[in-house]
């Protein structure tokens, strides 16, 4: 196999761990909130910031829509503006 390939693939496993260990920290946070653990709004946005950044991780856009499905119920206006926004930035991420 050509060494060029060996590295390619060790990237992906190395990404791919990495995204399973945010997929794991921030579904223990999503599970506190959803267990009334954390209550506090700002802290649910702070969580809904960070998964944002990761909605093109199936697993991650699975929790950040159980956070936001969670959140509307107490504050629709915030949910709204906050998938604007994410919205917007996935696409021009792919850009």
């Amino acid at each position: 196999m050509d060494p060029l390939d060996v590295t390619v693939i060790a990237i992906a496993k190395q990404l791919d761990g990495l995204m399973k260990q945010v997929e794991a920290e921030y579904g223990a946070l999503v599970d506190s909130v959803l267990r009334g653990e954390i209550t506090d709004l700002r802290s649910m946005e702070t969580i809904m910031d960070g998964l944002g950044g990761f909605v093109d991780y199936p697993p991650c856009q699975d929790l950040y829509e159980k956070l936001c499905a969670f959140v509307s119920q107490i504050d629709p206006q915030l949910v709204e503006e906050h998938k604007a926004i994410t919205d917007s930035s996935s696409n021009t991420s792919s850009l």
